[in-house]
């Protein structure tokens, strides 16, 4: 890979103190290998590993804009990457891609790093950061992928994410998040109900909850967004809800899809 494509990382400790009543969330800080019994709580790799194989079997919508870069070598930001099997599986994919990646949520920024290091995939940089302070330069990525993080952002968090992508991005934007909750509660109500198991109803009311009203409906998000960034955007759509925007088309029946987004381009 080219040393100028190579975002320089910010001077950020190598390791921070866990204490009961914090959980870093949002902390900016970059932990190359975290030391062994820091984080008691990220479970077995079984389960990452097995989403890592699924994301590896299928294509996404993701892909196609990875495949159509101009460089091989192309650096790649995956913000609210969450616990790193999606990001993964496309770096095993684009081995010559780098990828840099970050959640809010120091714990699962520990589980991707351990999965990364299982699966002996190099090409990808894990840190915790907000999506409203990206710490990288201005220009610094390819492409930008964001996941399943908009549609519960406030609104002023919302522009200021929009503007940061903006600032670190020279090309394409891929974005997504649930586009429908009514399927999405309506299938974990069900769920709740065979497998007897409240917690499942419990926390698909305070994922929808969470959602701003206004984020509710694919075409609103996506209007909104090109109002703050003046770009034309394309909607996304998928037809499956385990399926991560394989589609570019809109459905027969759009009320009944859980997840959408849109693609644009920073340079247009």
């Amino acid at each position: 890979m080219r040393g100028d494509r190579v975002p320089a990382l910010p001077d950020v400790p190598v390791f921070f103190a866990r204490t009961p009543d914090c959980l870093h969330q949002g902390v900016p800080c970059f932990i190359p290998h975290p030391a062994r019994g820091i984080y008691d709580d990220p479970p077995a790799l079984s389960i990452y590993q097995q989403r890592y194989g699924l994301r590896l079997r299928e294509e996404t919508y993701c892909e196609r804009v990875i495949r159509n870069l101009p460089a091989a070598d192309a650096s790649i930001l995956s913000a609210g990457e969450g616990t790193g099997e999606f990001v993964l599986a496309l770096a095993t994919k684009y081995p010559r891609a780098h990828f840099y990646a970050f959640d809010y949520t120091a714990e699962r920024v520990a589980i991707a790093q351990r999965l990364a290091s299982h699966l002996r995939v190099t090409n990808v940089t894990f840190f915790v950061g907000s999506v409203a302070d990206i710490p990288f330069p201005d220009s610094s990525f390819d492409a930008v992928i964001e996941r399943g993080v908009f549609h519960i952002l406030p609104k002023d968090v919302q522009v200021a994410n929009l503007l940061e992508i903006e600032r670190v991005c020279r090309g394409p934007v891929v974005m997504n998040w649930m586009a429908n909750a009514y399927p999405y509660i309506a299938r974990r109500a069900c769920q709740a109900l065979l497998l007897r198991k409240p917690q499942v109803w419990r926390d698909a009311i305070a994922t929808y909850r969470s959602i701003e009203v206004d984020c509710r409906s694919l075409r609103r998000i996506a209007a909104f967004i090109q109002t703050v960034t003046g770009h034309h955007v394309q909607l996304l759509h998928t037809f499956r809800g385990d399926r991560e925007l394989a589609h570019a088309v809109p459905l027969r029946w759009p009320c009944f899809q859980p997840l959408g987004g849109v693609t644009y381009a920073t340079t247009d």
